[in-house]
Order: C-alpha cells, then sequence, then structure tokens
C-alpha cells in the first residue's frame, strides 16, 4: 500500500506543471539528534519533533529557503554576497625617508586620499585579488516528462568565518596596519527530489569560527516538494 501511494504522489510530481521545493537547515545539540535518530521515527515524524524544538528553543533555525519552478525545467535562487581579497603581497622593503613621507602625506591630503590606505613598509598588495560568493545558492531540476524520476536538487551555505594575519606594514601615520586573508565555512547538500512528504536529507557538522567541527551540535537538512496546480 506504501508502494503505491508513493508511486501515486510521484507520477502526480512528474506531470504538475508548478512545483516548489522547500528546505529547512536547522542546528540541534548532537546528543539529542543521536536519541531521536535512534527511536527510528519516520522522517515526517521526525520533522513535526524537530520543528517543535525550535518553536521551544531547544533548536535553532539556521536557514530556509524555497524556489518554485515548471516540472522539467531547472531552478536557480541566489543570495550572494562578494568577498573580494588580496592573494599576493609585496616583499619587503625598507621604509622611506621621513621628508619623502611628509611630502606624500601632503600630495595625498590635497587629492582628498586617506592616508591610512598608503602602506609605507611591508605588507602592500601587488594587485592580485580574487572573488568568492558567501551566501546561500539553491539549484533544483525538477521532474518532468521528459526527465521522469532524474530531478535532483543541490544547495551551499557559505559564510566568512574569519580573517587571517599574514602580515603587517606600517601606513604614512606610522601605525601598523594588519594585512588579512579570509577563510570561508561551507555547508553543502546534494540529492535527488523527493516525494511530497518531509525528507532528511542530511545531517551535517557546522564549524566553529576558529575552523575546527562543532562536534557539539548537528544540522538536519530537510526537504520537500509540493505541487502547486490547481
Amino acid at each position: 500500500m506504501k508502494t503505491l501511494l508513493f508511486i501515486a504522489a510521484f507520477c502526480g510530481l512528474v506531470h504538475a506543471e508548478d512545483l516548489q521545493l522547500t528546505a529547512h537547515w536547522v542546528e540541534v545539540p548532537h546528543e539529542r539528534m543521536t536519541e531521536l535518530l535512534a527511536e527510528g521515527r519516520g522522517d515526517a515524524a521526525l520533522f513535526e519533533t524537530v520543528r517543535g524544538w525550535v518553536k521551544g528553543g531547544q533548536a535553532r533555525m539556521v536557514d530556509t529557503v524555497l524556489l518554485r519552478g515548471k516540472a522539467g525545467e531547472r531552478a536557480i535562487s541566489e543570495s550572494i554576497l562578494e568577498v573580494i581579497y588580496p592573494t599576493e603581497y609585496e616583499a619587503p622593503d625598507l621604509p622611506h625617508s621621513k621628508e619623502y613621507q611628509e611630502k606624500v602625506r601632503r600630495r595625498m591630503a590635497g587629492w582628498g586620499r586617506v592616508s591610512a590606505f598608503y602602506p609605507m613598509l611591508p605588507g602592500g598588495w601587488t594587485g592580485e585579488f580574487e572573488t568568492r560568493n558567501a551566501g546561500e545558492s539553491l539549484e533544483v531540476e525538477f521532474p518532468g516528462k521528459k526527465n521522469a524520476g532524474k530531478g535532483n536538487w543541490a544547495m551551499d551555505l557559505v559564510s566568512r568565518a574569519r580573517d587571517t594575519v599574514i602580515t603587517e606594514g606600517r601606513t604614512i601615520d606610522g601605525e601598523l596596519r594588519p594585512f588579512t586573508f579570509p577563510s570561508f565555512n561551507q555547508l553543502a547538500v546534494r540529492g535527488a527530489i523527493p516525494s511530497s512528504r518531509w525528507q532528511l536529507s542530511s545531517v551535517l557538522t557546522p564549524q566553529t569560527a576558529e575552523g575546527g567541527a562543532d562536534v557539539s551540535k548537528k544540522i538536519l537538512v530537510f526537504v520537500r516538494v509540493d505541487v502547486l496546480d490547481d
């Protein structure tokens, strides 16, 4: 009977026009998650329990993403912040004379420039930069008549976790200025399109601000697809 219900739901999913994928990322204590999964509940019951934890303050909703599309089509949703950072630095050099520094200071003041961004000692950038997208991205290939049973989805959560000091240089004002390199945390999930019921797609381990694994917590990723046809 369960097999027949799944086939009926999936056939309705494939031939529908408008579909909606919803993904919830929920952070829970590791110990509580282990106890919950040991009970052997179905995914829908797991979701209802975890949602109750969120309402009661015992779990934290990390992110919720919703994306709509047509059956058989590909849809993409992005909420992105571009992080641009230098990747190469100048070799150490001798400091300029006080007379030269004062000359440059007066010239930059006349140009309306901010002197703090003019390094006079080791640590200048060579002009090499990289760009990385921080934020969330969701890509869905909805199943349709031509690709029945081949639907899939992929989601990434990327955050700028911290900055590591690479070197230091002095500004014209004689103050030390750190040059930093950013580090990122990334959580990624790939999976097939589920049936219309909630599905526990993945269990992830979050990272600490220092870059290590935070084994005291887990992130549960729940996904479902709904048919929006009238």
